[in-house]
């Protein structure tokens, strides 16, 4: 059979995987502890937009795509409520290989926050694995503009805490990690939007 040509249990595979992130997000949302850390996040979220800063992220792999999905909220969901300022810097990819090329890799994230951050922004590390050392490197150069260090990801982020002012590090059972940290970046996002913009319509 050919690998294009559909199989009876694709369905089961699909709902399988479904009921492994549901079943990964129900002890999350149960934990206390990591609520309140994400509600701190969110809290520093909100701080930096009310005070007309905005947030750089950078990441892995997985937290790149993960970036580009936070930009895309905030920066162009609804058009009753104001864009807010977020910037994914591995998405210009031309900037990344010439910072690469003319630097070293480790600085593709850490020159763009030299550049374009500052005392009223927040640098958002997002990792679903190991932190590359150019994540590293962007949080101290964060510290040396005066902006916000964070950092959201699995167990491996907690090797960033001496870097971060709020951290938030979660454990999933094996391929579940990207769905899980999508969806409490989303649960996030929407007490951020509903905190700066409590009269939306939604």
């Amino acid at each position: 059979m050919s690998a294009a040509q559909p199989k009876a249990t694709d369905g089961q595979a699909i709902a399988g995987h479904l009921a492994a992130v549901e079943g990964a997000l129900a002890p999350l949302a149960a934990d206390g502890a990591l609520m309140e850390a994400a509600a701190r996040v969110a809290q520093a979220w909100i701080l930096t937009f009310d005070g007309g800063g905005k947030l750089l992220l950078c990441g892995d792999a997985a937290g790149l795509a993960l970036a580009q999905r936070l930009a895309l909220r905030l920066v162009s969901r609804g058009s009753d409520r104001t864009a807010l300022p977020v910037l994914s810097l591995g998405a210009d990819g031309a900037l990344v290989t010439a910072i690469a090329g003319q630097s070293e890799p480790a600085q593709v994230f850490a020159r763009q926050v030299a550049a374009f951050g500052g005392p009223r922004d927040g640098v958002v590390a997002l990792c679903a694995g190991p932190p590359p050392d150019a994540v590293a490197e962007a949080l101290k150069s964060a510290r040396a503009v005066g902006a916000v260090p964070l950092a959201i990801g699995g167990p491996e982020v907690a090797a960033l805490a001496p870097l971060c002012d709020r951290i938030v590090t979660v454990a999933t059972p094996p391929g579940t990690m990207d769905d899980v940290l999508g969806t409490l970046l989303s649960a996030i996002c929407a007490v951020v939007e509903g905190r700066l913009f409590p009269h939306r319509v939604r």
